[in-house]
């Protein structure tokens, strides 16, 4: 997180804004968590309502590696100023409406972090972050079938293996989940596989891979949401006895 030299205008009008600022209702249904949240306009609205005179804020947008990230700057009159790292998103479709879920998503994310306002329980930002889903419980895969009962009947097909590209993008997510919490990556692969049920990466499945995908990218999305909250608990520190 980037500030002014000084912060004192800007931290005094932060204690104003926290006293005034009233949680928004979550009244958005996601229904594939079964869960509710706040849409990045009442978010907006519960923050725009409470900002006293002086202070603002404007969110910058990032696109990279397949990912949106946004950051959020809070402005004073004064000049001072406060940036949070960005909020990145990981994008499930490379179309418009892939980046605009995601740019969403992180636009009420930022912004929520910045300003300590509860948007939501669950993660309804699956439209931008997730990929396919995995049931709760799978059958071994290895089970044996029962024999044909008639010679028609084909035998069951072999599951198509993962591509080069999908294998090289899960290497580049285990290192960024290594690197950012600082965890050796034998053990951060060790991990993912076991939460997505994958027994093996050699000749991993198309399928399987799309798990571990998804296991990593809610890793990585965990890491930033915890990195954000350490930063929103470090500002509220710096003006708390003013």
């Amino acid at each position: 997180m980037k500030m002014s030299e000084s912060i004192k205008n800007l931290a005094a009008a932060m204690y104003a804004f926290r006293k005034a600022v009233k949680q928004p209702k979550k009244d958005k249904e996601n229904p594939f968590f079964k869960s509710t949240y706040v849409a990045l306009e009442g978010v907006q609205k519960a923050i725009d309502e409470a900002l006293p005179d002086g202070l603002s804020y404007t969110q910058a947008l990032i696109t990279e590696d397949g990912r949106v990230g946004i950051s959020t700057i809070i402005l004073h009159k004064s000049g001072e100023f406060m940036a949070f790292e960005p909020a990145y998103v990981p994008v499930k479709k490379n179309d418009a409406q892939g980046y605009g879920s995601a740019e969403t998503y992180a636009r009420r994310y930022s912004l929520s972090a910045a300003f300590g306002i509860s948007s939501d329980v669950d993660d309804d930002g699956s439209a931008a972050s997730q990929g396919p889903s995995k049931p709760a419980s799978q059958p071994n895969r290895s089970a044996s079938r029962k024999p044909a009962t008639t010679p028609s009947r084909k035998p069951a097909t072999t599951p198509r293996l993962a591509t080069k590209a999908q294998t090289g993008e899960i290497k580049q997510l285990m290192e960024d989940v290594s690197q950012r919490s600082n965890q050796d990556l034998k053990a951060v692969a060790k991990n993912a596989m076991a939460k997505a049920k994958v027994k093996s990466f050699k000749n991993i499945s198309a399928q399987d891979a799309g798990y571990l995908k998804k296991e990593l990218n809610t890793e990585l999305m965990e890491i930033q949401q915890a990195n954000e909250k350490s930063s929103n608990e470090e500002f509220e520190k710096s003006f708390a006895g003013l």
